[in-house]
């Protein structure tokens, strides 16, 4: 979750009364306008439930506020939002996703009512649900699962996504829903016309299609993602791979067609519309995929050359990322959407790109919040995957020998199927060869600042 609180506004009673609002940006697009009344409502609650854990929040203050009071305020308020967000726990409780969907709700002015909304399925057919026009979106998704024959059990591998479509060969993701936003508020919402649901897997590891595939429904949805996804060119093969896909596809062999598939390279990742970044100079121009536990940017030069350079990037070199926002005002390119501004979102990563050496590098495109959940999930996966192994050593450890094996550090992290935010944790790696005073420069501050706990430096293999 990323929040920011870009501006205050004036609103009017109806007496005549001047109050402000706060208006709030989430994941780089405007949620909700609140009073400050509401969100320290908000903050007493979460007082009582978390106590000293929960961030400062501005004061009351008996009279009318100055206008550097009311910046101040703002600036405060920015901050109390910005911290809850960064905490896991308090950010997924009840209490701030009610509150935030109540909010989102009550700005939009939706007044509660049955609705029925189209969810693209991964066939580019739409499946029709009709549903509360204020469910959140673990409901909706419920109902689509329902739908569509999904069992519960299988239904975490899948997720909600906004995104738009254009014919067969063109699919923009702006991101994956969460649990703090109402889905057909959020598309009615959204700046981007023709927005819409896509329901696809939640996961970049290809990995996990055996459990997806263990069920006959599950193996149909991803034998269609994957045959829609080559075809819109996410997954590239050569002409024998496209004429045995094509072969395959002919006569319906799912499962064959999967195998084939996953043994391409860009299998189940998730591709990005084209955007600027600074890799491997100053206003390339990119095509990023992300999956695999790689970022991968195929970027032109700049100046017209067309020279085009591939860069492969994995997870465990990155060592942070960031994703900051800059708010448009109206007039200006890009802005003009409801509220009179848009945003242009950033995502900068560190990268080690040699055993002393950190880059940042930056990439500007308004899908930086599904990349950095991407980023996300595929650190998710891979801490999954080193607590499995090392469950499996203490097993084997605890078989042959009486003495007890304890995992390093004692931190098994509490990685769900939902995108959580990483908390800062410093890597042995880091503190011993890199040191901790790197800073991102030309931005002087960042929504939000992920550390990896999946960072591992470069090891003797790579040299």
């Amino acid at each position: 979750m990323y929040c920011c609180v870009p501006r205050v506004e004036d609103r009017f009673d109806e007496v005549g009364a001047k109050y402000a609002v706060f208006v709030v940006h989430i994941n780089g697009v405007l949620h909700c306008r609140v009073r400050y009344s509401q969100l320290h409502g908000l903050h007493e609650l979460l007082r009582r439930v978390y106590g000293t854990r929960e961030p400062p929040f501005p004061p009351k203050r008996l009279f009318a506020l100055s206008d550097a009071q009311t910046e101040e305020r703002r600036r405060q308020i920015e901050q109390y939002l910005q911290c809850i967000s960064q905490d896991e726990e308090m950010s997924k409780s009840e209490l701030v996703t009610s509150f935030l969907r109540k909010a989102q709700q009550d700005t939009w002015e939706v007044h509660e009512a049955q609705v029925e909304v189209h969810v693209v399925l991964p066939s580019g057919e739409t499946s029709p649900v009709v549903i509360p026009n204020t469910s959140p979106t673990h409901s909706v998704l419920q109902a689509v699962g329902v739908a569509v024959g999904i069992p519960d059990d299988l239904l975490p591998n899948f997720g909600l996504f906004l995104g738009h479509a254009e014919g067969e060969r063109q699919l923009t993701l702006v991101r994956r829903l969460q649990e703090f936003e109402l889905p057909f508020v959020s598309v009615i919402s959204s700046p981007i016309k023709g927005s819409c649901l896509f329901l696809r897997t939640s996961y970049l590891d290809r990995e996990l299609d055996k459990f997806v595939m263990a069920d006959a429904v599950g193996l149909k949805l991803l034998y269609q993602q994957a045959v829609a996804d080559i075809k819109r060119g996410w997954c590239e093969v050569d002409a024998a791979q496209k004429q045995k896909l094509a072969e395959l596809h002919k006569h319906g062999t799912f499962e064959e067609f999967l195998r084939v598939a996953q043994s391409l390279p860009q299998y189940g990742c998730v591709r990005l519309d084209k955007c600027e970044c600074d890799w491997p100079e100053p206003d390339s121009r990119a095509a990023v995929r992300a999956g695999g536990g790689v970022l991968a940017c195929r970027s032109t030069r700049p100046g017209g050359q067309g020279t085009t350079e591939e860069g492969t990037f994995r997870v465990t070199r990155i060592r942070s990322w960031t994703v900051t926002s800059r708010i448009l005002v109206s007039g200006e390119e890009g802005g003009g959407t409801e509220g009179g501004s848009g945003s242009v979102l950033e995502l900068a990563f560190e990268y080690l790109v040699r055993p002393d050496t950190l880059r940042w590098i930056k990439l500007r495109t308004q899908q930086a919040i599904a990349l950095s959940l991407c980023l996300q999930t595929m650190v998710n996966e891979i801490l999954q995957q080193r607590a499995g192994r090392d469950k499996e050593k203490m097993s084997s450890g605890a078989a042959s020998d009486s003495t007890q094996i304890s995992v390093n550090g004692a931190k098994d992290p509490k990685v769900n199927g939902e995108h959580a935010l990483i908390r800062p944790a410093p890597s042995k790696h880091m503190d011993s060869s890199l040191g901790l005073s790197l800073r991102l420069p030309g931005i002087k501050k960042a929504d939000n600042v992920h550390s990896n706990d999946a960072f591992e430096g470069i090891g003797e293999e790579d040299l």
